[in-house]
């Protein structure tokens, strides 16, 4: 891949991240109550999930870029 295709690559994936987080806060919101925690704590494990690999690919177009 050329270094530009990262760089989409890494917009992609933060656009994707903005919708993705919006929707898993406002299920963790939404689920947050005496009843549904799990469901909760499974969202939560679902935003962490993409979260991860994000901020891997964000970290290694920083060190690309020096």
């Amino acid at each position: 891949m050329k270094g530009g295709d990262y760089m989409k690559a890494l917009k992609v994936m933060s656009i994707i991240g903005i919708v993705w987080t919006a929707l898993c806060f406002m299920f963790i919101v939404m689920f947050a109550n005496q009843y549904d925690w799990e469901a909760s704590t499974g969202w939560g494990i679902y935003l962490a999930l993409y979260s991860l690999p994000l901020s891997i690919v964000g970290l290694v177009q920083a060190n690309k870029k020096k």
